[in-house]
């Protein structure tokens, strides 16, 4: 028997994803309560979709979600600020300790702040940093 006493921390309802043609999620409806989870299933079966859509890294099709109590189409921002994601390819450092690794990722987060506030995008192109606005098309695509 699960145990659905925690607070909701995911839930979508209706939640799909079309790649032109293709189906990657067909009406998506979860209601996940705090605690360890798991998402099991076959490659190609969508949860890597499922989370870039929950995290708002790329928009759904229809559908509409939350993750802890955010909406996932407008507020992506506050979600991703609160937790942490590893894709399916290697982004580790091998070469840092994971303290170290999330050192860096706050510190580009505060540099992404900055530029935004002081305007620092000309500083930023010199030094090869790139905004997820910035980046080319296919940068998202690291296989």
């Amino acid at each position: 028997m699960t145990d659905v006493s925690g607070e909701e921390i995911i839930s979508t309802k209706s939640l799909r994803k079309m790649y032109g043609q293709h189906m990657a999620l067909e009406d998506v409806n979860l209601s996940i309560h705090s605690g360890s989870i798991g998402i099991l299933g076959p490659n190609g079966a969508g949860k890597s979709t499922l989370f870039k859509c929950l995290l708002g890294l790329i928009g759904t099709t229809s559908g509409e979600g939350k993750v802890l109590g955010y909406d996932i189409r407008t507020e992506a921002e506050q979600i991703r600020s609160r937790i942490g994601y590893m894709p399916e390819y290697n982004s580790l450092d091998p070469a840092l300790f994971a303290v170290d690794q999330q050192l860096g990722r706050t510190a580009l987060q505060h540099l992404f702040y900055l530029k935004a506030v002081l305007n620092l995008k000309p500083v930023m192109r010199r030094a090869q940093i790139l905004t997820p606005a910035d980046a080319p098309p296919d940068a998202a695509r690291m296989r």
